[in-house]
């Protein structure tokens, strides 16, 4: 079998005022936090989050923007090849370093298919941007004879 080349699926990018994660969470219920958190987080993802009944920090906004606009971010880079949910998209710190790792878990065919998805993100005061590169695997042809 020929070996595999990666070629760029596509871009994605994604600005976020994390003011608006912010009032959504400082205006609601613990309930509903709750449940904006089960929303678009994955369940490794509310682990590393931690309780939501409990008062809204600084740490949490963040936390949140980060995930939100990584996925959203995500999702452009990979669309029309696939339509993504935001439990398709795990965005975790994995080995105790501060650069988020992106896993696509769902659908199978398109997290078989991607070579590599590299996440940048960047924030200015309130403002918060993430950048995606999706790659995906592309089996190179037999070479003419």
């Amino acid at each position: 079998m020929p070996p595999a080349s990666r070629r760029i699926l596509g871009i994605g990018v994604d600005l976020l005022d994390t003011r608006r994660i912010a009032r959504l969470l400082a205006d609601a219920s613990p309930a509903r936090r709750d449940r904006f958190a089960r929303r678009i987080l994955t369940p490794r993802e509310r682990a590393e989050l931690g309780p939501t009944d409990r008062s809204v920090g600084p740490n949490d906004v963040a936390f949140l923007a980060l995930r939100w606009a990584a996925k959203e971010a995500v999702y452009k880079a990979c669309y029309p090849a696939a339509t993504l949910t935001w439990q398709d998209v795990e965005v975790l710190k994995l080995g105790g370093t501060r650069k988020p790792v992106v896993r696509v878990l769902r659908p199978a065919s398109l997290a078989e298919a991607l070579a590599s998805v590299h996440l940048s993100v960047s924030h200015d005061g309130p403002m918060l941007v993430a950048m995606v590169v999706a790659e995906e695997w592309v089996a190179e042809s037999e070479p003419e004879s």
